[in-house]
């Protein structure tokens, strides 16, 4: 069967949880356990779904998925864990996990960091510029 063949299959199965889906700015897609119906998300269907929709974001090129797992839906994890999605980090009660699905070893940071920066411009009395500095600095949370 050939990848087009598959992935037209796939579309009318994932029609109706296609929009549950969104993409991060770096283009990887990503899910919120909580705008996903209780009813799917305590349920094989979920992660039957999940699978559909992984198979058709490699056809389109999409690198990475992201599943932020709500405190009340904790009960996902285990299997999460079995079909390849790895810890990443927590944030405000909320867990994150991520699987890469490109070709090739994961690009996924290995952890979050922060890129503060300072400008500064000194201007005389008559409106030269005197001075420019810009100083940047990179905060690990390793």
């Amino acid at each position: 069967m050939s990848s087009l063949t598959r992935i037209m299959e796939l579309i009318p199965r994932v029609k109706d949880t296609f929009s549950l889906f969104k993409f991060n700015k770096g283009g990887d897609a990503v899910v919120e356990t909580k705008v996903v119906p209780r009813r799917i998300i305590h349920s094989e269907e979920f992660f039957t779904q999940l699978g559909y929709l992984v198979e058709l974001w490699k056809f389109i090129g999409v690198n990475g998925v992201e599943v932020i797992v709500h405190s009340r839906d904790a009960k996902v994890v285990p299997e999460l864990i079995k079909r390849g999605y790895n810890f990443y980090k927590v944030v405000e009660r909320k867990l994150v996990l991520n699987r890469w699905i490109a070709e090739g070893p994961s690009q996924f940071p290995l952890h979050e960091t922060i890129v503060m920066a300072v400008e500064a411009l000194v201007v005389d009395d008559s409106g030269r510029i005197l001075m420019i500095r810009d100083k940047q600095c990179v905060f690990s949370s390793s």
